[in-house]
């Protein structure tokens, strides 16, 4: 009885052993993870994404405590973007791929320690969403001046639609003297184009100033789309 108890005891001592073994194994592998940031909003841009990373909003570095993490680091596809300070958000350009971007933001510490990452995924807005953008077609109204006409140019119901926002439009054409004509319209975008041929087709080039709207919000950045206007004048 005597041997099988002693048994017993070397056995539980050998399998404690290797426990602690096994516990100092782990311990010695322990990480201390500096703070991570709150969120990771996507907003999308043109060939951009901002992405905002605190729930206070965009606040300066010298205000923001994540623990021990010194720096801001975004990953994606096979790119690494490594920021000398902490950030509340980050604006990642050059994005010019027609596909979703999964976006990876941490801190690191001094030591290079890794934060617990944040994710964030989104498709930017591209040169090609913006060609498919398309301008109403206007209201001409023509006035006959003698050897010319001008014309009364105008969209009653406004130019703001559920893919844009109108900001304001310039516009340049040529008259009947070959002389260069040109304005610009902030909100209402009536304009009277004056002088011009009878019986000819005029091209007015026009550049209207928007801002697209995707997923039903307006995304970070004004552009720029460019549609010539041809009217034909009556003889």
């Amino acid at each position: 009885m005597k041997h099988i108890l002693y048994s017993w005891i070397l056995l539980l001592a050998v399998s404690c052993g290797k426990m602690s073994d096994n516990i100092y194994d782990y311990a010695s592998e322990e990480r201390i993870y500096p703070g991570m940031f709150e969120i990771a909003m996507p907003r999308i841009g043109f060939e951009r994404v901002e992405i905002d990373l605190m729930q206070a909003g965009r606040i300066p570095a010298s205000l923001m405590k994540l623990g021990s993490a010194e720096k801001t680091v975004v990953e994606y596809d096979d790119t690494v973007i490594m920021i000398d300070s902490l950030c509340s958000w980050v604006n990642i350009t050059g994005l010019t791929q027609e596909k979703t971007y999964r976006f990876d933001v941490y801190t690191i510490d001094k030591y290079g320690n890794k934060s617990v990452k944040r994710t964030a995924s989104t498709v930017p807005f591209l040169n090609a969403d913006l060609e498919l953008l398309k301008i109403p077609v206007p209201v001409v109204t023509y006035t006959d001046n003698g050897a010319t006409v001008s014309a009364d140019i105008n969209w009653p119901e406004g130019l703001s639609s559920v893919t844009m926002y109108y900001i304001g439009l310039t516009y340049f054409y040529t008259d009947a003297d070959g002389s260069p004509k040109s304005g610009d319209r902030a909100g209402n975008p009536l304009f009277t184009a004056e002088n011009l041929p009878k019986g000819e087709n005029v091209t007015i080039n026009m550049t209207y100033d928007i801002v697209p709207i995707v997923f039903n919000a307006a995304i970070r950045d004004t552009l720029q789309l460019i549609r010539p206007l041809v009217i034909s004048t009556p003889e």
